[in-house]
């Protein structure tokens, strides 16, 4: 229910019934963590934007929630180490 990039561990436990901090030890028993899956599901939406659409990287990183562009470029190149310009080139016919 909330824009990707805004929902926080906080409204996440809370819409599970449990404290953030019984949230957190349940996401460690499984190797993961709030920070992580989030990460995650922005990466997969990020590479979908930029695949399946003519979106601007400015378009998606306001998609995303990002402040500003160069905040998700950075994002992005941390996850796939390569800028969102040169993952969209990959896919170009």
């Amino acid at each position: 229910s909330h824009p990707p990039g805004q929902l926080s561990e906080y409204d996440a436990a809370q819409q599970n019934f449990i404290s953030k901090r019984t949230l957190a030890r349940r996401l460690e028993a499984e190797n993961s963590s709030f920070s992580k899956l989030r990460d995650e599901l922005l990466m997969s939406l990020a590479m979908d934007y930029l695949r399946d659409t003519k979106l601007s990287v400015e378009a998606v990183a306001v998609l995303l929630n990002y402040h500003d562009s160069s905040s998700f470029r950075r994002a992005f190149k941390r996850w796939m180490r390569m800028t969102p310009q040169q993952f969209r080139q990959q896919f170009r016919c």
